[in-house]
């Protein structure tokens, strides 16, 4: 129940940080999205996350959004296939779904 990030590069620009890099998700995930921390890209506070389209070379039925959550900031996955998407175009994907295949590429702003 963790995400892993693989950080690209890191610079800092102004008086801001920014990490790039790739997060890969778990075999279990966890309703409500997958916790981290600003230590997890090395760190202190975040104060911006972009997520952009999934890092596989083959287009993913998934799609990975930051909860910014001021005291448990997480990362979502909906699904992106929902076969009723006229009643709702995009769903959670259900607790303890293997998404260990789901990577998405990062860019965390912070200090």
């Amino acid at each position: 129940m963790a995400l892993s990030f693989t950080p690209s590069d890191r610079q800092l620009l102004g008086t801001k940080r920014v990490v790039t890099g790739t997060v890969t998700f778990d075999a279990s995930y966890v309703t409500g999205g997958m916790p981290f921390t600003a230590a997890n890209v090395g760190l202190t506070a975040i104060t911006d996350v972009t997520i952009h389209d999934a890092a596989a070379t083959t287009p993913s039925a998934y799609f990975v959004i930051w909860n910014k959550s001021a005291t448990a900031p997480t990362l979502q996955a909906y699904q992106g296939d929902n076969p009723n998407a006229a009643q709702a175009p995009a769903l959670q994907v259900p607790n303890a779904t293997n998404l260990a295949t789901l990577s998405a590429r990062y860019e965390i702003w912070g200090y």
